[in-house]
């Protein structure tokens, strides 16, 4: 299957929520013209940030639905297809297809795990069937089976695996993918965002990166900076990286609190609210909020 090299920033955008749980489409349609108007050079639906696995299908499908609609075709649209189930993975990269998305995005199944060689037969599979290119996504943290170096040799062989967005934050096995991939249209892209020059400068395609929901100019200007070689330039939006991290990631002590901290930082900006998809009780008492208020005013200054 033809497919583009996958290159640049491609935020995660988060799924926004009513009170009452329900996908909330005009918000979704602030987000993205938010996003777009940053420069990015596409999207990334139902990932981590997406609260994927807290969803309804139904919402699930109104996500794709909607996005199609809005994008238009200004940029590509990635789609995580993610699930347990082996069928409905591929119902959803039909539906994908369908509606107008560009790539699907797999990651390993979760709550049964895999031995690397049942993963590539799986991987394999669902390359061999989905009617979209399939970029592969390694994030053990969430699933507890991560790729390991040889099985994505072997796997990046197959004409419709486009790459593979790695949001491990293991650098080594960064290294090891970097020096293992021999196919020139096999896109490398880096989830953690303190990473992304350091990925970009050492032979990385670009960043799917949770910050670039909220200032997606400062992620697209780091990743052309780290492609030109600009060091200096690099350090600055370092800068603004860290403090991203510090005033909206950290201050809260929950395993969700960067998808928290980016909701409730858009909802300063007035593009969605705060609602998380539960089970996800957020914890964000005054004094917290207030750091994230007074980061968000200093970045706008």
């Amino acid at each position: 299957m033809h497919f583009e090299k996958i290159c640049g920033i491609i935020p995660p955008v988060v799924t926004p929520l009513t009170n009452d749980l329900d996908f909330d489409k005009e918000a979704f349609n602030r987000l993205l013209e938010h996003v777009i108007s940053g420069g990015v050079n596409g999207i990334f639906l139902l990932g981590s940030c997406g609260e994927n696995a807290s969803l309804t299908n139904d919402i699930r499908y109104q996500v794709i639905t909607a996005a199609v609609e809005i994008v238009s075709k200004r940029i590509p649209i990635h789609i995580n297809i993610t699930s347990s189930s082996y069928k409905e993975s591929l119902q959803m990269a039909n539906y994908s297809y369908e509606k107008g998305a560009d790539y699907v995005i797999l990651a390993p199944p979760f709550y049964f795990l895999m031995n690397q060689a049942e993963l590539i037969t799986y991987v394999e599979m669902m390359a061999d069937k989905v009617p979209l290119p399939l970029v592969l996504y390694n994030a053990p943290q969430y699933t507890k089976t991560g790729f390991e170096p040889a099985a994505v040799e072997k796997l990046l062989k197959h004409k419709n695996i486009a790459g593979m967005k790695d949001s491990s934050g293991n650098m080594l096995f960064l290294h090891e993918l970097l020096g293992i991939r021999n196919n020139k249209n096999f896109s490398i892209l880096i989830g953690p965002e303190m990473h992304l020059g350091e990925g970009v400068l050492n032979g990385c395609d670009g960043g799917i990166n949770g910050g670039a929901n909220l200032f997606p100019e400062l992620f697209v200007k780091m990743y052309e900076a780290a492609s030109k070689r600009d060091v200096e330039k690099m350090l600055q939006l370092q800068e603004w990286i860290r403090k991203i991290h510090t005033n909206i990631y950290q201050v809260i002590d929950s395993p969700a609190r960067l998808i928290i901290g980016i909701k409730y930082a858009l909802s300063l900006k007035g593009i969605c609210s705060e609602q998380m998809a539960m089970p996800v009780y957020p914890d964000l008492t005054g004094d917290k909020k207030e750091i994230i208020k007074n980061f968000i005013k200093e970045y706008e200054q």
